[in-house]
Order: C-alpha cells, then sequence, then structure tokens
C-alpha cells in the first residue's frame, strides 16, 4: 500500500511532521520504507506526474483516491496478471504487509514506462488516456523487454492510427466497452495490443502469469 500512495503521490515522505501539527506524517509508517522512499524520491517523478495526470483522473477522483485504487490494480496485475476487478487487490497487500521485496523492481519498471508514456506524442482527447486503456498498455508497457528500443514517433503513430483499423471496430472495441475490469476483457484488449501495436502474434496463457 505504502509503495503504491507513493507512486500515485497519495503520501508526502519528504513532509516536515514537527512543522506542523496539521500536516503529520502517519506515525505507523515505518521508519525503514521512509528512508528507502526518501531514497527514492527522484526516481519517481514521472510516474507520480502519470497517476495524477488531469487527462486520466479528475481532481475529484484524486481526491478520493481513485488513483490510488488503480495504482494497486496495476501493481497487483504486474506481479500476478490479469484478474477481475480488484480481486487480487486484498491478497498483495496482505502478502506484503510486512515487507514488500519488490519495491525496488516495480518503482524502477513503473518509472521507466511512466517516462515513455509521457513523451508519446498524443492528443489530450486520445484514447490512449482513458483508464482502461491506458491501464492495459501501460500493464503490456511494463512487460515488454525491448521498451528502449521503441521509437516515440513511430510508436505514437501506431496509437493515433488504432482506433482505424478494422480490429479496433470488430475486436478491440468488444473488450473496451462494457465489463472493462472483467478478466476477460483485460485479457483481450492485452491480446490485442501486443499483436497489433507490439507487433507480438502470438500470446501464450501461460504469459498472463495467472
Amino acid at each position: 500500500m505504502l509503495v503504491c500512495q507513493m507512486l500515485c503521490n497519495q503520501i508526502d515522505v519528504n513532509l516536515a511532521d514537527k512543522d506542523n501539527e496539521d500536516f503529520k506524517l502517519d506515525p505507523n509508517i515505518p521508519e525503514s520504507f521512509l528512508n528507502w522512499a526518501r531514497d527514492k524520491t527522484n526516481s519517481c517523478e514521472n510516474i507520480q506526474k502519470l497517476l495524477t495526470d488531469e487527462r486520466i483522473f479528475s481532481i475529484r477522483e484524486i481526491s478520493r483516491k481513485v488513483n490510488l485504487q488503480y495504482t494497486l490494480n496495476i501493481v497487483s496485475t504486474y506481479l500476478a496478471g490479469f484478474y477481475t476487478r480488484n480481486d487480487k487487490v486484498d491478497e498483495y497487500l496482505l502478502l506484503y504487509l510486512e515487507d514488500f521485496n519488490m519495491k525496488d523492481e516495480i518503482v524502477n519498471r513503473f518509472e521507466k514506462v511512466a517516462e515513455f508514456y509521457l513523451r508519446l506524442e498524443l492528443d489530450d482527447k486520445s484514447m490512449w488516456f482513458n483508464k482502461a486503456n491506458m491501464f492495459s498498455l501501460f500493464i503490456a508497457l511494463a512487460n515488454y523487454s525491448e521498451l528502449d528500443s521503441l521509437d516515440i514517433s513511430k510508436f505514437s503513430e501506431i496509437l493515433n492510427q488504432f482506433d482505424s483499423l478494422d480490429v479496433y471496430d470488430h475486436e478491440y472495441m468488444v473488450w473496451a466497452k462494457e465489463g472493462v475490469n472483467n478478466l476477460k476483457e483485460r485479457r483481450g484488449r492485452h491480446k490485442i495490443i501486443m499483436k497489433y501495436i507490439l507487433n507480438i502474434p502470438d500470446i501464450q496463457e501461460e504469459s498472463f502469469k495467472d
């Protein structure tokens, strides 16, 4: 939970909690986490920017911590593969209650993907700022081993032209219209993104990790 709060900027680990009684850090946050998080402050600027981006989340949604639940699902999906709605979130919160030994990997990888995502040449109203589509594209990129080799301009062009493809109307929209957080829909979007956007045609069932 604490790592996810940091990723979506729902916690300020640099807060000087002794300076103002109204803005104290939660005393239950372990000092070891605070020390680690403070060292990582400059390593999560892009992911914090993406997960508070008003093209994706409204100010009201951020105030209601909608982006925190979203972050919990992205992290859990990266770790466990696809599942329905929020089914794995509580399980992983309990599993990593004492120690989240993958926190460095998560922060480093997510920061890299977010930096790439924010550089994409997309219109502010792009479908890729829709929550469900962004979720699917982010997970695909996070699991894509050749991210460094992608050309920003060419990849942006592919994304911008995606909704003109037959597969968008006849397949992708089926998975992106209703029940977008169900397992079947998440898998469907992932397979199409991998095949038609990242050019990986054969997605094996085991690649879903579940």
